[in-house]
């Protein structure tokens, strides 16, 4: 049974990089499909670009970009705890299946396994987590030409969403943790690996313009550290397996979160052009070149501005 436990890690590991393959075997399909039919001069409505419009639109539509920022990010952080809060007498009512877990685990740890997971759940540490933070935030600054305050903002809020809102369902829950262990409800750890790589991730997608495999290859990557510390987390018994789950569910809706409230602001725009440019698609060095002419002859630029 030892053997078995220590091999869940490697097994969990493997079949999360078979699926990553798959979904990017599809992703590429899916690209040359639509390669295929845009030249064809198919249309393609995505329920991304509907989400968008939703977000940008209406009353949302006519704030300003923080102020839209903070309401999304606000109303949709507000449901995920919510839910999470709900779903914490479920956990409670799983405490058979806990307590038969625990013992499992603490029964059949091996010593050298047990050092190795020590290791590698510190892939959650905090100071891990915010020096990453702050290195992306510092990095897409230099990157970023449209709303630079958006990743310093967003990974701000998160980092203390990812504590505070914890700290808040632990407080409410009140729920022991495992024998000599600070373990709560729900897994912090989970909750930071999810959510603040995750929000790191997206916007390294949205500054990079990637497309759906390299997408495919970043999530996989982040479902990849997610089970590192699920396990660990669970194999060293610091949590309940209950607590585990809920903090990769609650990462979810924080990553969720604040990436329908990063899309509210910037929706399908490249980050990374200059302001100066159109809106529309592609560059235009033409007009980046000609804009101090412009200003001085007070020729109309597009969008009638002058």
């Amino acid at each position: 049974m030892s053997v078995f436990i220590a091999l869940l890690l490697p097994l969990g590991l493997l079949l999360i990089a078979l699926a990553g393959v798959a979904a990017f075997l599809r992703a590429g399909r899916l690209e040359t499909t639509r390669g295929a039919d845009a030249r064809g001069g198919g249309g393609e409505s995505g329920g991304r670009g509907g989400v968008v419009a939703v977000l940008r639109g209406g009353p949302l539509g006519r704030l300003s970009a923080p102020l839209r920022f903070a309401v999304v990010a606000a109303g949709t952080l507000a449901v995920g705890w919510g839910i999470s809060a709900a779903l914490g007498p479920v956990a409670v009512a799983s405490q058979p299946f806990d307590d038969w877990v625990y013992q499992g685990m603490v029964d059949n740890q091996i010593g050298a396994w047990k050092s190795f997971n020590d290791v590698i759940t510190d892939v959650s540490t905090s100071w891990l987590v915010r020096g990453t933070c702050v290195g992306a935030a510092l990095m897409l600054a230099l990157v970023w030409r449209r709303h630079r305050w958006l990743p310093a903002a967003a990974m701000g809020v998160m980092l203390f969403a990812s504590h505070y809102l914890v700290l808040g369902l632990t407080y409410l829950m009140d729920r022991p943790a495992p024998p000599d262990s600070g373990g709560t409800y729900p897994s912090g750890g989970n909750v930071r690996v999810v959510a603040v790589y995750g929000i790191v991730a997206v916007f390294f997608f949205l500054s990079a313009r990637t497309g759906p495999r390299g997408r495919v290859i970043g999530w996989t990557i982040l479902a990849l550290l997610a089970w590192i510390e699920a396990y660990s987390r669970t194999y060293l018994a610091v949590h309940w397996v209950s607590d585990v789950i809920a903090g990769l569910i609650f990462g979810v809706f924080l990553l969720i979160a604040l990436n329908l409230a990063t899309r509210a602001v910037i929706g399908d725009d490249d980050p990374a052009r200059d302001p100066a440019e159109p809106d529309a698609a592609g560059p235009e060095p033409a007009y980046a070149a000609s804009a101090p002419q412009r200003a001085t002859t007070g020729a109309a630029g597009p969008g009638g501005m002058a």
